[in-house]
């Protein structure tokens, strides 16, 4: 999955809009937009708070990462 479908996902599942998401994280809303668009893509930072706001599993940080830079078992 890549990140930008991840961050719509994930934002949807837990009943947040997008404006109260970049409130959260300290971004505009447009910001959160690009995110979900892949037209930017979060700091490591943005993304560990993500983690934490929507109370992430491993498995669910896990499917945040790219498919081409996860590590195969």
């Amino acid at each position: 999955m890549k990140y930008a479908n991840w961050l719509k996902k994930m934002r949807v599942k837990h009943g947040f809009t997008q404006e109260e998401i970049a409130d959260c994280i300290g971004v505009t809303r447009n910001t959160v937009s690009k995110y979900e668009n892949a037209r930017a893509r979060p700091s490591n930072e943005t993304i560990k708070k993500l983690f934490e706001i929507y109370k992430c599993s491993n498995e669910e940080k896990l499917d945040y990462i790219d498919p081409p830079t996860r590590l195969s078992a």
